[in-house]
């Protein structure tokens, strides 16, 4: 941003204020192959100063914008130019000719790097010929994105019931050429059994973007499926729009934690190396939330050095496990999940956090 800041103040004391173009030959129209329209530019602070205000251009930080200005030697000499200078580190010019005879022609070739939607800029370019005073070609545009979100990058549904679907909505932002249909939508899920989405019909967004560019909006509606496991969980949603060269996409990333059905102190456990004994047991105690009766089915250990137990048997409002852990058998720290299955069809599996540090 601070670069940007001090790349357009500099650039506006180098464009300085315009004149009337109506003396500017047409041999100096640029053509737009963005827009479909020739501009034709204005008069800055001397003969060999141009400047164009482009009309306002689709795509993102991604892309770069080539543009193609007509240079001319409208003098009675040879010119030969030695340099060529832009004002900022997002634009780079080169010319297709350093040498002109007079009336000759050549391009000056810009690329401009995409900028956020809606953001206006302007750079300069210098020519430095051999003999005389710099020509300087002045460039302001305006890039919108083709394709934007809100939310901008995240959905986040946070802590979720489990066995409860829950619903979050969003809009997909066209920004497209008045005149012209919006671009059809797609959107992908990484995980199309967890997450969905609903997309509606495009429709038109009151008042205009800018001069040329309307928007378009397209509702959608995202369900995350009931979920039996707790724990957090997370997806991409890739919205894209229009086919092939025109193909625009953005991601949005999904999360959302589903909340433990049971009561387990302590939460998670945690071994140390400074214990002198062989055999470390910790205990951890296990009820379910309306403090009702069940029953352990078994018990996965996530590392070889640990061993587990339940000290009780049957239906019970409330476990206890053993958990050991072999200081002979562990070669290196370690942060699993224990997983206690149950018979409560509601949530049947309990995640427990275990480490080791040595």
């Amino acid at each position: 941003m601070i670069r940007q800041v001090a790349c357009m103040l500099a650039v506006c004391l180098m464009l300085g204020c315009n004149s009337d173009s109506s003396d500017i030959s047409a041999a100096h129209r640029m053509h737009d192959e963005y827009s479909g329209r020739d501009v034709v530019p204005t008069r800055g602070m001397g003969e060999d100063h141009f400047i164009y205000d482009l009309p306002p251009a689709l795509a993102t930080e991604n892309n770069v914008l080539l543009y193609r200005i007509p240079v001319v030697n409208d003098s009675e000499r040879r010119v030969n130019f030695k340099e060529v200078k832009s004002s900022c580190g997002c634009a780079e010019a080169t010319l297709e000719k350093t040498q002109l005879e007079p009336g000759e022609k050549t391009e000056l070739r810009v690329g401009l790097r995409g900028l956020r939607g809606g953001t206006r800029s302007s750079v300069s370019c210098m020519l430095v010929p051999e003999a005389g005073s710099p020509w300087k070609y002045g460039v302001r545009y305006s890039v919108f994105n083709g394709l934007d979100t809100d939310p901008s990058t995240t959905i986040a549904f946070g802590a979720v019931d489990a066995n409860v679907a829950v619903e979050r909505t969003g809009e997909v932002i066209l920004n497209h050429r008045a005149g012209e249909a919006p671009p059809t939508v797609r959107v992908e899920s990484t995980e199309p059994s967890l997450v969905q989405v609903e997309l509606s019909p495009t429709s038109p967004a009151e008042g205009k973007v800018t001069d040329g560019l309307v928007r378009s909006v397209a509702e959608f509606k995202v369900t995350l499926a009931a979920q039996k496991r707790s724990g957090p969980g997370r997806c991409r949603l890739t919205i894209a729009s229009g086919e092939d060269d025109s193909r625009v996409s953005k991601e949005l990333q999904v999360n959302w934690y589903v909340r433990r059905m049971y009561q387990l102190k302590p939460e998670r456990l945690f071994f140390r190396s400074v214990n002198q004994d062989s055999n470390v047991v910790r205990l951890i105690a296990v009820e379910r939330h309306d403090q009702k009766p069940f029953s352990i089915t078994e018990i996965q250990v996530p590392h070889p050095a640990l061993t587990c137990k339940a000290t009780t048997s049957g239906k019970a409002p409330r476990h206890e496990v053993e958990i050991s852990l072999n200081m002979d058998a562990v070669q290196g720290t370690f942060a699993r999940e224990l997983t206690i299955h149950t018979d409560w069809d509601e949530q049947p599996e309990i995640l427990v956090p275990v480490s080791y540090v040595r």
